[in-house]
């Protein structure tokens, strides 16, 4: 996989309110050349919005959002343990049943998905 195709983890979900009461969850990372407007981010939340604690609706919002932002930034880490697992499963001495080959096939779906290869 070429490293360039994204920023380098480890990415970490932020949140916080503005003055105005507008709340925001985001994927952030320390490497300081991040491609989104110059800021940290890797990824906001389309969910921005003004809190309005007690109403339900608010409150289920955040927790979508919150529960996405955070496996949205452990995706580094699978896509890079995906990858060693499967080099694992395809190493000689390994179980050479057709469920590998379907579980290899698989990862190697997701990996081209995540990497765009």
């Amino acid at each position: 996989m070429n490293e360039t195709k994204r920023t380098p983890g480890p990415w970490k979900v932020a949140e916080w309110t503005t003055g105005s009461g507008r709340r925001y969850i985001s994927v952030q990372t320390d490497y300081p050349e991040s491609p989104c407007n110059g800021s940290r981010s890797v990824a906001c939340m389309t969910g921005s919005y003004y809190t309005q604690a007690g109403r339900p609706d608010y409150e289920a919002k955040v927790v979508i959002n919150r529960a996405n932002a955070k496996l949205i930034a452990a995706a580094p880490e699978l896509l890079d343990a995906l990858i060693q697992l499967r080099e694992w499963v395809r190493h000689p001495g390994v179980d050479d049943s057709p469920a590998n080959e379907v579980v290899i096939a698989a990862a190697d779906a997701a990996i081209a998905a995540a990497t765009g290869d």
